[in-house]
């Protein structure tokens, strides 16, 4: 196998029998030269926090584009699996939604290309940062609710969605040209009491933060950022984001398709994926 690791990043765990190769993911050579030797491409290479649409745009577009445009060099018969986002549903409400829609229009309008994409939502397990403090947080009783209480929302586990690529790899040819969107198989997902009873081991304190509050904290927490050049998590489109009243896929094949496709079957509910998480090191 082999695996193109952004230079910047740390050493991250792979197989013994992998060759890392470390290039930009806007190295059009050096792409190129991977894809040269490859017999299947799996991208799932994204940038989730940015000050600006170009913070985003550069990995989540642009990187896509030089990945499609080596594979039409280089391989134009390689199945490509394009890891992407429920986000994509909704490309309206930030600029982070708006750049994972765009990258997975530069391959879904190629008729040439074998392409699947994954839209995964809340993905959370061992090494995960995103979401490890709030489900911290629940897990000793401290629920913590930003803006909007009637919220629903989906999660994988990060080892249920590894295991969905290599499906994808046996079953690729029955796959091209759709997109899924898949997670834990839990109809609808979960509403707040759902997560509460998943997650936490004992109920002490709940705390709403008013949609009002929660624009300020977005706004101001996106000046401070911009002045001291760091990408922000919590931004005015990040708040959009959490407003949204249902992170649930819609208009895209599911779990269920999937699962018949492929073999593949979620594995991980929510409170256990979240124990086994809190089991391992961070």
């Amino acid at each position: 196998m082999l695996a193109i690791v952004r230079p910047e990043r740390a050493s991250i765990p792979l197989d013994s029998r992998s060759t890392v190769i470390r290039a930009s993911l806007l190295d059009a050579v050096a792409i190129g030269e991977a894809v040269a030797q490859a017999t299947a491409v799996i991208h799932v290479a994204g940038a989730v926090r940015g000050a600006t649409a170009g913070d985003f745009s550069t990995v989540n577009v642009e990187g896509v584009r030089v990945m499609r445009d080596a594979i039409r060099t280089h391989g134009p018969e390689l199945p490509l699996l394009l890891m992407s986002s429920l986000a994509a549903t909704f490309p309206e409400l930030s600029e982070y939604s708006a750049s994972k829609r765009a990258g997975e229009n530069l391959i879904t309008a190629e008729s040439w290309l074998h392409w699947t994409a994954i839209r995964p939502p809340a993905v959370y397990g061992p090494g995960d940062k995103e979401l490890r403090l709030l489900l911290n947080l629940l897990r000793h009783g401290l629920i913590i609710i930003p803006g909007n209480p009637g919220q629903r929302l989906s999660f994988i586990h990060v080892s249920d969605l590894a295991a969905a690529c290599v499906h994808w790899l046996a079953h690729h040819q029955t796959l091209t040209h759709r997109v899924f969107t898949i997670d834990d198989g839990r109809p609808d997902g979960y509403d707040w009491p759902a997560i509460v009873g998943e997650v936490c081991e004992r109920r002490l304190l709940k705390v709403v933060i008013p949609p009002g509050l929660l624009r300020v904290l977005g706004t101001v927490n996106g000046w401070v950022a911009d002045r001291l050049n760091r990408a922000p998590m919590l931004s005015p489109g990040k708040v959009r984001e959490l407003m949204n009243p249902s992170w649930v896929a819609r208009d895209t094949e599911g779990t269920r398709e999937y699962s018949a496709a492929t073999g593949w079957h979620p594995e991980w509910q929510l409170g256990h994926g979240v124990r086994h998480t809190f089991s391992q090191p961070a």
